[in-house]
Formats: structure tokens, sequence, C-alpha cells
């Protein structure tokens, strides 16, 4: 059964992004808070719909909400676990939410399902947008080595995407894991690929002499996929050769951070620093600011915005070529300009340390050139892949998905500036229906909670 509605045209679209939390602790936190800023920038009203009260930032369009009375608030005593579960079913509590939305934007397993439930629940003429911020077969193998893990994780997701109206892969990597999903399961539904936005920050204040080298590498070090460790033996390998190089890893949980200093002292003979993990911006600049190159040897990386921050500062970067989103983009010669992206990216897994090692060698040998590189590839990223333009791609998709083709308001160089990507297999079926009809969707009902244990 459909719902006939109008077409939503080329107005504004009132916008629900369902998110956990506003601050940098975690990236699914930043993709929330950036797009939705970049969906309020386009014009559009953007609601960001969290479980604790955030102050809205002074920015036409947005508004941050919360829960105004709530079944249940979180207990301290609770468990993470539990605290998690707790705010995740206040987020489906109807006080506080706006009288209509047109899109519901949910993200991964924390909040896909709330979104889905959402719409179910009080919008049902809402669009709905799940978010893959991972690839739930190569992360799960990668960080656990479990299979059966990895493939129950495959099949949840897959069934949000059943659900839901659009897909969107943040970034190649994801779109093209969430695509493969959907095909594994002959499901025609549509999919868009995200590229996040890059903003443009300082660049360092080099000086004119030095004698050693300072690597970087950021991210919450106590997760092994984030390839520390071999992080450490690149450091290692290079001072084998006669290389002055250090390595500064910024992540480490406080609690931990002079047991692990004092183990990697042992490991590296001093030349790694670890600093515990932050996210304060002043912080992070002082990290960027010191660094002659930024590493992210990350054994799997849904993007990387890490590397992508780096990159808005003109620090020159490293990162995997095939197994991180951010690497396949770089790699991209369609979007980044062969001269820009390759020297970049190694083709190989940070396991293979000797020929990362390599390609730092020639990075640290080459210093002035790479910053030369550096600092294009930073103004070829913030010039065409702002959050503004990420949040424009997102909603045209979804015009497509609810109007069908004929209703595509974007403009033609910013479509060309962040290729859209909408993969629609099933674009004759969803828009030969009459217009402004909304496209079949199986309201096959999900968990009793909707929620995701």
């Amino acid at each position: 059964m459909t719902t006939e509605r109008p077409p939503l045209g080329n107005r504004p679209l009132r916008i629900l992004n369902v998110g956990l939390g506003w601050a940098s602790t975690t990236g699914g936190h930043t993709v929330t808070r950036e797009l939705s800023i970049g969906q309020a920038q386009a014009g559009h009203q953007a609601y960001v719909w969290l479980p604790q009260a955030v102050q809205t930032p002074d920015i036409p369009n947005l508004k941050l909400l919360h829960p105004t009375n709530p079944e249940r608030w979180p207990d301290l005593t609770q468990s993470d676990t539990a605290q998690l579960a707790t705010q995740q079913q206040m987020l489906l509590s109807r006080d506080g939410l706006p009288d209509d939305i047109d899109l519901i934007v949910g993200h991964a397993r924390f909040t896909g399902d709330i979104a889905l439930e959402l719409r179910d629940r009080y919008y049902p003429n809402a669009l709905t947008a799940y978010v893959m911020h991972m690839s739930p077969e190569e992360g799960s193998r990668a960080r656990h080595g479990d299979g059966t893990h990895a493939d129950l994780k495959a099949r949840e997701d897959t069934e949000r995407m059943r659900r839901a109206d659009l897909t969107v892969g943040v970034g190649p990597l994801i779109a093209e894991e969430s695509g493969k999903l959907l095909q594994r399961d002959r499901l025609e539904k549509p999919l868009h690929e995200l590229i996040p936005g890059v903003v443009a920050l300082d660049p360092p204040l080099y000086r004119s002499f030095q004698r050693r080298y300072e690597l970087l590498l950021t991210g919450r070090m106590d997760d092994l996929l984030k390839g520390g460790p071999e992080a450490v033996q690149m450091v290692n390998e290079l001072r084998g050769r006669g290389v002055p190089v250090h390595l500064s890893m910024r992540g480490v949980p406080p609690a931990r951070l002079a047991d692990e200093q004092n183990k990697v002292n042992r490991l590296s003979g001093g030349a790694v620093r670890l600093r515990q993990f932050t996210n304060d911006s002043a912080e992070l600049m002082r990290d960027y600011n010191g660094a002659d190159a930024f590493i992210m040897p990350s054994h799997h990386e849904g993007y990387g915005l890490v590397a992508s921050e780096a990159a808005g500062a003109g620090v020159p970067i490293l990162v995997d070529k095939m197994n991180t989103g951010m690497g396949m983009f770089l790699a991209d010669e369609d979007r980044v300009p062969r001269e820009l992206g390759q020297g970049s990216v190694v083709p190989a897994s940070s396991y293979n340390t000797k020929v990362w090692s390599d390609r730092l060698q020639e990075m640290l040998a080459n210093l002035p050139q790479e910053r030369e590189r550096a600092l294009a590839l930073r103004e070829h990223l913030t010039t065409n892949y702002s959050w503004q333009k990420a949040a424009e791609g997102l909603v045209n998709s979804a015009r497509i998905v609810h109007d069908g083709p004929d209703y595509s308001v974007m403009d033609p160089e910013l479509r060309n500036a962040i290729r859209l990507g909408l993969q629609m297999p099933v674009q004759k079926k969803a828009v030969e229906g009459s217009q402004g009809e909304r496209p079949k969707r199986d309201h096959k009902p999900g968990p009793d909670t909707g929620l995701s244990r």
C-alpha cells in the first residue's frame, strides 16, 4: 500500500537526524553533527534528536532537541551498555519531537533502528535514510576474528537497509560493502555514496631546518584495528635504517597511559610518545602543527575522518589504499587528481610494515615537495568536498527516491563536484506510479522495541 503526498520538489526539507551525542567522541557523532550543520547551511530545517539536552549552536535552521518526558532516565550506576540501551529507549519518546518531518536520518546500529521506529510510530509519510559507517563483515572479522559474529551483524544491517527507503554509505568502501549486502539478498534498494566534508584548518608553520622527524597517529589506540603496534614497528624499521624519526600516538585511555608508555618505551627505545584521547580541537591542532606526516595504518577503516581532518590541516598523510574508505577516495582519479592523491596511499595493508616504511622514508627525504603536495591536496578537498555539499547530495538522492529523477534539482556543477553516486536498480519501479506516489515499502515489523541490542 502506498501513501499519497505531494512531491518534495525543490522546497527545503524538514530533516530529523537521530544521534547519541554531539561532541566528537566517536566518528558517528562527528558525522551526525557535521551533516546536520551542512543541512542547515543548505537551507533545510535540520533537527538533531539527542538523549540529553545540548545547547543549540548559533546556526540558522539548526535545532537540537531532546526527549522532555521519557519513561526512564539513564542511571549512573548502570553499565555503559545499559546506559546506552536507556538512551536509545528515550529517543523513542514522542514528547519533544517536531510535528512533521520529511526525512529521518539514522546512523548504524546505534540509531538506525530508532529512526525506522520513529517513522513507523509518528511519521508514516517520512523517508528514512540508514547511514552505514562500518562494514559489518570486514570490520568484525578484522577486530574480533569471529566470522559468526560478522555474519550476524551483516544480516542485521541488511534488515535495516531493507526497511529503510535509502541506504547511505559513508565513503566508497562502505558504499561498496553496503551494495554487496543488498545484492546478496537480492534487494533492489537505492544506495547513496556520501563523501564527508573536509574543513580547512590552518596549515603548520615549519621551521627552516630540522634534524628529526615526527609522525602522528590519532584515534582510539585501545582498538587494535587502528594499527598502533604496526606503527611502532614502522618507526623501529625506519630508525634501523638510520632515519631519525619519532611517533606521537594520540588516543590512549588516560587510565592506561603510564603503563602503555612504559611498554612502548621498551619496544621502541623511547621513540614513541603516547598521549591520551581528546576531542579538544586546540590540542589536536597542536598535534598537527608538530607533525611531519600523518599516518593511518588501520587494518580496516570505514572511511577515516582522522586522516580527512589532517588533510584539511595541510599535513602530508599516508593511508591504506584498499582497506580504508579514505584511501579508496584518494586513489579515485575522477575525484582527486593523480598528482595530489596517489602519493598519500599505500597499496598494501599496514601488516606489511616494510612497504609502509619504504614510502615513509621517501616522504621524509622529500619533505618540501610533500608539503607542497599536501597544501595542494588541502585546497582541492576543501574546495570540492564540504559538509554542505555532502548534505545536499544526500537530500537530492532522497528527492529522487521520493519524486523520481525528473525532480532532481541539484545544480549540475555541484552534482559533478561531489559525484552523486546514487545507485538505484529499482528506479523504474520506484517512479512508474503517479508523480508524488511513494515507492512501495515492505513494512515487515522489526523487534518489539525497534532497537538493536
